[in-house]
C-alpha cells in the first residue's frame, strides 16, 4: 500500500507505476477496498483517511496487518495532535512491514520525529526511553532538569510526544529569540541511538556532488517601505482591525497581538504597497531588484512567491516589464493535469519565466532545464524552501543551478533567515549525530553572521510590558 499526498499520487506514482506496467489501484470508496487481488498496489491518498477509515481498518484486520506500508511524504504526521496523524497512527502502526520516506524529516524541531518513530515501532521496545533527566521551561523561559520517571520504559502510547519533547528539545526558537535560544539537543547520545538504527539520511550533494549553489540577496527599503515598517512597529494598534478582525476576547486579542504584528511585518518584506503608511509608485524595491535580477539571466527563470497578493503583483509587473518572453503561471488551484502541462510547456522555452507560489511546486514536479531560481519571500524552515527549488535540482541536471534568496536589509526576514539556519541544525543532527556550529550553516546558505546585528529584538520592562526594538525604535504591546 502507497500512501502519501495527493500530488504525490497523481503526479509521481500513478505515472511511475503506470510506466513499469505495475497493477495498480487507485482507492476512491471503502468498496476498492473489499476484493484486492495479490501483487496489487493500493495507491491512497493522506486526505482520503478520514472517508476511508472505517473501509480501511477492515482491511488491514481481514490481511492480519501483512501489509508492507511505503508511506511517501512521512513528515506530514510531524504534528501528533493533528487529526491527519491520529488517523495514519490508529490506520497502520500495527502493519508489519513499514517504510517511510521524506525530504524533509523535521520542520521546525527534533519533536518532529517522534510520530513518524511512533508509527515505526509502535511504542514498542524498539523505542525505549533511555534518557535519565527531562527538562522543561520555567516561567522564566530558562531550562530546569529532572529525573525522568519513565527510564527504561518504551516511550508511552498516551502523551509520548511530550516526554519526547522533554528529553531532547524543551526549548522553542522563535523570530525574536534567535539569540538566546539556539535548538540545543538534549539527551543527544540517546537520541543519536533511536535516530541511527531508524534513519538512513543523505543530503542531495553526498550523492548528486555540486549541483546548485546559493545567493542571498540583500535589498536595502525606499523610505516609503521604512514608513510602512515603522507605523507598523509603532502604531500597529491603530492598523490592526484593517488587517484583522477581533475575535471578541480583549484578553485574547492582547495574546494574539505580537503574533499578528509579526505575520504584518513578514507580509510588508513582500507586498509593502499593500499596507497602511506605504508612500511611493506601487512598485517595492525588492520587486525592482527581482526585475533586474531576471534581465541578468539570459535563460529561463522561476520565482517562488510565498502568497497569492505576492503572486499577483508578480505576475503583473513581470508581464508588463517582459513582453519579449513567454511568461507561464501556477498556483495551488490549478488542477494537478494542467499543472503538469503548464510545467512541461515552461520546460520546452529558452527563455521563458515562471511565476508560481512555492507550495504549488512542492513536490512531484520536474522542471530540469530552469537554472535559476528566485524565492520573493522566505517560509519558516528551509525544508519547505527546498521542497521547491528542488523541483529544478535533479539528479541528471547537467548544469549548475542558481537558487537566489532576496531578502530586505534591516527587516523581520534577517529574522527569518536566522531562525531558519539555526532549525537547519536539526537536519544535520539527524545527518551526522552532531551539532553543526551556526557559522558553518551559515556559510553553506551564502549568509554573513552580521545578519545578528540586524534583528528585531523582542524586550521586558520592568512592568512585563514586550517591547519590539528595531535599531533606536521601539513600541509596546
Amino acid at each position: 500500500m502507497i500512501l502519501a499526498p495527493a500530488i504525490a499520487t497523481n503526479m509521481t506514482w500513478i505515472p511511475f507505476l503506470t510506466m513499469n506496467r505495475e497493477k495498480f489501484r487507485v482507492v476512491r470508496s471503502n468498496a476498492d477496498l473489499e476484493t484486492v487481488p495479490d501483487s496489487v498496489f493500493l495507491i491512497l491518498s493522506t486526505s482520503m483517511l478520514s472517508k476511508l477509515k472505517r473501509g480501511i481498518a477492515g482491511f488491514v484486520r481481514r490481511t492480519s496487518g501483512k501489509i508492507c506500508l511505503v508511506f511517501d511524504e512521512s513528515d506530514e504526521i510531524t504534528n501528533p495532535s493533528s487529526q491527519r496523524t491520529r488517523h495514519i497512527l490508529s490506520l497502520f502502526r500495527r502493519l508489519k512491514y513499514k517504510i517511510l520516506d521524506t525530504g524533509t524529516t523535521t520542520r521546525n524541531n527534533i519533536a518532529e520525529l517522534y510520530s513518524q518513530f511512533e508509527l515505526l515501532y509502535n511504542n514498542s521496545v524498539n523505542m525505549i526511553c533511555w534518557c535519565d533527566r527531562i527538562y522543561h521551561e520555567n516561567k522564566d523561559k530558562e531550562i530546569e532538569e529532572d529525573r525522568n520517571p519513565h527510564y527504561g520504559e518504551p516511550f508511552p502510547a498516551f502523551r509520548g510526544h511530550v516526554l519526547f519533547r522533554a528529553c531532547h528539545c524543551p526549548g522553542k526558537s522563535t523570530v525574536f529569540g534567535i539569540e538566546k535560544q539556539n535548538q540545543d539537543v538534549y539527551n543527544k547520545e540517546e537520541l543519536a541511538e533511536l535516530i541511527g538504527k531508524t534513519i538512513i539520511t543523505r543530503k542531495f550533494r553526498d550523492f548528486a556532488g555540486e549541483k546548485y549553489r546559493i545567493r542571498t540577496h540583500t535589498v536595502s527599503p525606499s523610505e516609503g517601505e521604512h514608513e510602512v515598517y515603522r507605523v507598523i512597529i509603532e502604531e500597529f494598534c491603530r492598523i490592526c482591525e484593517l488587517y484583522y478582525n477581533s475575535t471578541g476576547d480583549t484578553r485574547r486579542d492582547a495574546g494574539l497581538r505580537l503574533m499578528r504584528q509579526i505575520k504584518l511585518l513578514i507580509k510588508a518584506c513582500s507586498v509593502p504597497h499593500l499596507i497602511e503608511g506605504y508612500r511611493g509608485d506601487g512598485i517595492p524595491s525588492k520587486t525592482r531588484y527581482i526585475e533586474r535580477l531576471i534581465r541578468r539571466i539570459p535563460g529561463k527563470v522561476a520565482v517562488g512567491c510565498t502568497s497569492i497578493a505576492s503572486f499577483d503583483l508578480y505576475e503583473s509587473h513581470l508581464r508588463e516589464r517582459f513582453p519579449e518572453r513567454p511568461l507561464f503561471v501556477v498556483k495551488g488551484d490549478v488542477a494537478f493535469k494542467k499543472r503538469q502541462g503548464i510545467v512541461a510547456e515552461f520546460d520546452s522555452t529558452v527563455n521563458g519565466i515562471l511565476v508560481c507560489t512555492q507550495q504549488s511546486l512542492s513536490s512531484s514536479v520536474n522542471i530540469p532545464t530552469c537554472n535559476d531560481v528566485i524565492l520573493e519571500s522566505l517560509q519558516w524552515n528551509i525544508p519547505k524552501m527546498e521542497q521547491f527549488y528542488f523541483r529544478f535540482i535533479r539528479l541528471d541536471s547537467k548544469d549548475l543551478k542558481d537558487v537566489h534568496y532576496v531578502t530586505y536589509k534591516d527587516s523581520v526576514e534577517q529574522n527569518l533567515m536566522a531562525l531558519v539556519l539555526t532549525k537547519e541544525r536539526l537536519n544535520e543532527f539527524i545527518k551526522s549525530g552532531e551539532v553543526k556550529e551556526q557559522s558553518e550553516i551559515f556559510e553553506e546558505f551564502d549568509v554573513t553572521m552580521s545578519v545578528i546585528e540586524s534583528l528585531l529584538v523582542r524586550e521586558r520592562d520592568r512592568e512585563g510590558k514586550i517591547h519590539i526594538s528595531w535599531g533606536s525604535r521601539r513600541i509596546t504591546s
